[in-house]
């Protein structure tokens, strides 16, 4: 009755504590009854202690499993948690196992690489870059990277062509990972974010090409062109012209723009006018000359 009673419990699911009281001593009886998670087997006649004994064990063995439960239940909350946060992020983030497979990469493989996260995982991380050899000796030591702290790879930018023929500029950290974090002690592999930089490249590039063709105008320019600080007409930058215009009134070289007015009063008329018409105002002005009409 009393195995029958357990296969019942089994068959059913039921999360319970059970403890068989029987007179039967032989091992034939006694083993299939554990085997079907009764927690203790009590011989009749038994004494009371044993049985509080018994119960006492029961719970605390069932208030045990609960606990393991909920810390279960949390670490796989934060796990997906953790996965969410991967999958969500804008970089690629990797793992390489001791041997530089890779054992973790999320979603943002396929955006970089084009390959699929099953087809990739557990393969060398030389297989990302099969098709571009040069870069396989540049990045040698540096995605699967075994140094740590100041020594690691930080920042490293790169240039990579997929299989589709789309171009990605790339900038790559990674770090060595250790066992209590420690390179005295057991390398497991390798932790790397690589983020896609192309538009901040091309934007950059971007910048420094119209950065030196404002400059080439500047200098070029027929006219006197020069850029001075608002409060106190330092010179910030002077083109050819400018000079030769200093040297046309022989005016001192002190490295602000006074040569041009008359006084100060001048120069702050010209920066009222100028606040009251900001993107563009005509003024006329005689450097050094005594006359109030300007």
């Amino acid at each position: 009755m009393g195995v029958e009673l357990l296969r019942e419990i089994r068959a059913r699911g039921i999360n319970t504590k059970t403890i068989i009281l029987s007179g039967e001593s032989e091992l034939d009886t006694v083993t299939p009854i554990l085997k079907l998670g009764a927690i203790d087997y009590l011989r009749k006649p038994f004494d009371p202690e044993q049985l509080i004994n018994s119960v006492r064990n029961a719970v605390s063995n069932y208030a045990l499993e609960r606990e393991n439960e909920a810390f279960q239940a949390e670490a796989q909350a934060n796990a997906k948690l953790y996965e969410f946060l991967l999958n969500a992020a804008p970089d690629l983030v990797y793992m390489l196992d001791p041997d530089g497979r890779l054992q973790f990469a999320n979603e943002r493989l396929k955006n970089i690489f084009s390959y699929e996260l099953d087809d990739i995982i557990g393969q060398p991380w030389t297989s990302l870059f099969a098709s571009q050899p040069r870069l396989l000796e540049e990045l040698e030591h540096h995605v699967n990277e075994r140094r740590t702290g100041a020594r690691a790879t930080i920042a490293t930018e790169f240039e990579f062509q997929s299989d589709i023929g789309s171009r990605h500029a790339l900038e790559l950290s990674a770090i060595g990972l250790y066992e209590n974090h420690t390179e005295e002690h057991e390398f497991l592999g390798t932790y790397g974010v690589i983020r896609d930089v192309t538009e901040t490249v091309r934007a950059r590039r971007d910048l420094v090409q119209s950065q030196r063709k404002f400059y080439s105008l500047f200098v070029n320019s027929p006219d006197a062109v020069f850029i001075a600080r608002r409060s106190d007409g330092a010179i910030i930058e002077r083109n050819p012209k400018f000079l030769a215009l200093r040297e046309t009134f022989h005016a001192e070289d002190d490295g602000t723009d006074r040569f041009i007015w008359q006084d100060e009063k001048q120069r702050h008329d010209f920066l009222t006018a100028l606040d009251a018409s900001p993107e563009q105002m005509n003024w006329t002005f005689f450097p050094n000359a005594e006359n109030d009409d300007q």
